[in-house]
């Protein structure tokens, strides 16, 4: 049975973590969604744990993490580097580079 991992400490709400497997997904194609089910973070000492809702959206809102595994895998942005230590993708850092780079960011010719 898969259990949902998290972390929300008492002492720090800022170190509260996201649960379980997560995806992250353009906000337009995470459709099927209510607004219950945006992300509230912990009320008070006696609270939920880790809180509640799953979906996480960026300050923005062009992305949502979805966190418990509620995400469509198909849909997700991010890519499996390595898995069960085996490398899965090896770019190089000139591939790194571009993905990265922003219009007149630090990798701007």
């Amino acid at each position: 049975e898969a259990k949902d991992v998290f972390k929300d400490p008492k002492t720090d709400k800022g170190k509260a973590s996201k649960k379980g497997r997560l995806t992250l997904q353009k906000a337009e194609d995470a459709t099927g969604f209510s607004e219950e089910d945006k992300y509230k973070p912990r009320e008070g000492d006696d609270g939920v744990p880790g809180g509640t809702g799953f979906l996480h959206y960026t300050p923005c809102g062009t992305y949502v993490t979805i966190a418990s595994g509620k995400g469509d895998p198909s849909k997700d942005i991010m890519v499996d580097v390595f898995k069960d230590g085996a490398l899965l993708k090896d770019w190089t850092f000139d591939e790194i580079r571009k993905r990265a780079d922003i219009v007149e960011g630090p990798f701007s010719a």
